[in-house]
């Protein structure tokens, strides 16, 4: 219980961290990959998954992956060294634990959603609506202009993914079953 209270405010704090530093693309993109990766500590993947490096995926060329780069390179997951990926093409999706589709690529989500069919594969947009067409993770922008998400559980479970309740409870600003 109050390990549960200390992530919680840490999440509170990061969100208002956000506020402090503007809402700059790179204060975004920091944000985004710390949410990222706290996305590893509540999300459960499948025994077949947990031997490797823990991949993040990016679609396309954004900025945000050399964000990615700077802030993951030395992290794990677990036991596994995370290691951070770009995929220019849907075709060239290859295994991986989490696959981040920025705004930009929004529009491949459908060849994502077959390319990725039957495997453990995190799906993060960021772009409004696409909880709905299958992204397991939809980066918004709250009323009061932070960063929240959304969590599509039902997807998530087709991709034999666990998710903890606090993630789901406490931390969503949007959760759909």
């Amino acid at each position: 219980m109050r390990k549960t209270k200390y992530i919680i405010l840490f999440f509170t704090i990061l969100l208002s961290f956000q506020r402090v530093i503007g809402q700059d693309e790179s204060s975004n993109n920091k944000l985004k990959t710390l949410l990222i990766y706290n996305f590893t500590k509540y999300i459960n993947w499948p025994a077949s998954y947990k031997t490797g490096n823990f991949v993040i995926a990016v679609l396309g060329n954004d900025n945000i992956t050399p964000e990615m780069k700077k802030m993951l390179s030395t992290k794990l997951c677990g036991e596994q060294q995370i290691e951070i990926r770009e995929y220019p093409l849907v075709e060239h999706i290859t295994k991986c634990h989490i696959l981040y589709i920025p705004s930009q690529s929004s529009n491949l989500l459908p060849k994502v959603m077959n390319a990725v069919q039957g495997k453990s594969v995190l799906i993060i947009t960021e772009k409004n609506g696409l909880i709905d067409d299958g992204a397991c993770i939809n980066f918004i922008q709250t009323a009061n202009g932070k960063i929240g998400f959304e969590l599509n559980m039902k997807e998530t479970e087709n991709r034999s993914l666990s998710v903890n309740n606090t993630l789901s409870n406490q931390m969503a600003s949007r959760v759909v079953n």
